[in-house]
């Protein structure tokens, strides 16, 4: 959207290192559904939400990191609070009972 209102231009194409962002963006992924029967949807959706936020920006800066890990963290057991609590919808549940 923000290409057609001309407030960004877009690059013609894209480059080796995007195109390996997108194929790690693809092995993550495929690791959620590998691993979420075992470790359950929590502790794959906190890997996931990590991962993803590493590929994408990969720096460790403390700045990063401290907006980072609570996201990635309390955003999937918020989830797995309201589906496999609030709505009873059965998710997957892992080690620790999440």
């Amino acid at each position: 959207m923000r290409s057609l209102l001309g407030c960004e231009k877009l690059a013609n194409a894209l480059t080796p290192r995007d195109l390996g962002k997108i194929a790690l963006l693809f092995v993550a992924l495929a690791g959620v559904i590998v691993l979420t029967p075992y470790l359950g949807l929590a502790l794959t959706g906190m890997g996931f939400m990590l991962a993803v936020g590493l590929i994408i920006r990969p720096t460790l800066a403390p700045a990063f990191l401290v907006r980072l890990l609570p996201c990635a963290v309390l955003f999937p057991l918020f989830l797995r609070l309201a589906f496999g609590e609030w709505l009873k919808i059965p998710v997957p549940t892992g080690p620790f009972g999440l």
